[in-house]
């Protein structure tokens, strides 16, 4: 039978594969359907913020491209408001396929502060449609997005509602492909929350490279293996998320992770990628002198429910971190665990 394992480094909660391959798994065909978004892409559009109010215009630019040996597409959107004042919004999503699930999955971070996930569907029609609840203003939303692809060109419309009232357009707009091929789009140092700012204050500490030694198990009474690597971690959009970036071995691992703040659950917010393919969006908080993570999900069709602890040190560095799992039925069990040396 095969085991439940955590792979090194990236302190995600649960990663599925064969004890004795160690290897990680091929991109699912399915991903394909993603290709047409590949490429630099411009669009133009209108934004009404409320019913009855003027639309506002904006202009974009985005960029998609494969990322993490093909288990992703990463989009990096740059959306610019002229009216009445200049403002910008940033997004970086991942969108990949759910192995356990059996669905498309969208990770998302803006420079809102804000981390999501939403589920793609790929329509007949060739409409790909996604909804997205949040809390803005104080108020509950609801997104619907409908994109299509066509060649070179796309277009979009969102629909909303806020609280209890009806649903209106809120965005539309249309796009062309400008190069077949992905640009680099950085992050710009801008925020556009204030409450996210606020709360991201504390991570700052733990910006900077470390070296990750320790040791991972595929399953309770399993010989542990060894890891190692690095972890790295910043502040991006003007300190409204904090994103990390880990390689190590075994399996020549890399993932990716994200940490933002999240009114509609009152906690932080950590989205979390690899090159095996998993993708995951856990809940986190501060409890004193450690950042926890909680998550639950479906591990070789079993459910999972895991921690991970962070231990932060007075100058507010990592030091350790350690996952433990409960599958099934079964009893907790330490599955990962690493010390952190913050490099000079």
């Amino acid at each position: 039978m095969k085991a439940t394992l955590l792979l090194p480094l990236i302190p995600v909660l649960t990663i599925a594969t064969a004890p004795a391959q160690l290897e990680a798994p091929k991109p699912a065909p399915e991903l394909q359907k993603l290709a047409p978004m590949i490429g630099t892409w411009k669009s133009t559009g209108t934004m009404t913020p409320q019913p009855g109010m003027e639309p506002v215009p904006w202009t974009s630019k985005s960029s998609a491209r494969w990322v993490l040996d093909g288990h992703f597409v990463r989009e990096d959107v740059r959306i610019e408001f002229n009216d009445p004042s200049p403002s910008t919004l940033q997004f970086i999503s991942f969108t990949g396929w759910n192995r356990e699930r059996k669905r498309f999955q969208a990770l998302e971070v803006s420079n809102m502060g804000t981390v999501s996930v939403s589920q793609p569907h790929f329509l007949p029609s060739g409409a790909i449609v996604g909804t997205v609840t949040a809390i803005e203003e104080g108020q509950p939303t609801i997104d619907r997005w409908i994109s299509r692809y066509d060649g070179d060109e796309s277009t979009m419309v969102n629909h909303r509602a806020v609280g209890e009232g009806a649903f209106f357009v809120h965005i539309k707009g249309t796009g062309k492909r400008i190069s077949p091929e992905p640009s680099e789009l950085e992050p710009l140092d801008i925020a556009f929350n204030p409450v996210a700012l606020d709360k991201m204050k504390r991570f700052a500490a733990m910006i900077g490279s470390y070296d990750v030694q320790g040791s991972m198990t595929t399953a309770p009474g399993e010989p542990s293996a060894e890891i190692t690597g690095s972890d790295s971690y910043q502040l991006i959009f003007g300190g409204t998320v904090l994103a990390n970036h880990v390689k190590g071995q075994p399996m020549d691992y890399e993932g990716l992770g994200f940490v933002g703040w999240n009114p509609a659950t009152n906690s932080y917010g950590r989205i979390e990628i690899s090159n095996t393919g998993e993708l995951y969006l856990n809940d986190a908080y501060w409890i004193d002198d450690h950042f926890v993570l909680t998550g639950s999900a479906l591990q070789l069709g079993q459910p999972m429910v895991g921690r991970g602890l962070f231990k932060i040190d007075k100058n507010g560095a990592i030091v350790a971190v350690t996952v433990d799992n409960i599958v099934s039925a079964n009893a907790p069990a330490r599955i990962f665990e690493a010390s952190y040396h913050k490099k000079k």
